[in-house]
């Protein structure tokens, strides 16, 4: 079972991202039908709609690695070229 502070970034990652790209986009949608999309309000809808998307993946992105530091000793990356 994951630790309860994990599991709490975990579900707030993903209620951000839904609600960027479901509820936003419904709101920016209506906005573009109303008035185009070369209306303020439409520009600024879907710039909020892709800032929650972003700021939910970011959140995922950094409970993950919190959750690997906490479970894992080390972790080591190599790259190597060719």
């Amino acid at each position: 079972m994951l630790p309860r502070q994990t599991m709490i970034l975990f579900i707030c990652a993903g209620v951000i991202f839904i609600t960027g790209a479901v509820g936003i986009e419904i709101i920016s949608a209506q906005e573009a039908d109303l008035h185009g999309t070369e209306s303020v309000l439409y520009s600024v809808l879907y710039t909020i709609e892709e800032l929650c998307e972003m700021l939910g993946i970011v959140i995922f992105c950094y409970a993950l690695l919190r959750y690997i530091e906490d479970e894992c000793e080390q972790v080591q990356f190599h790259i190597r070229s060719k």
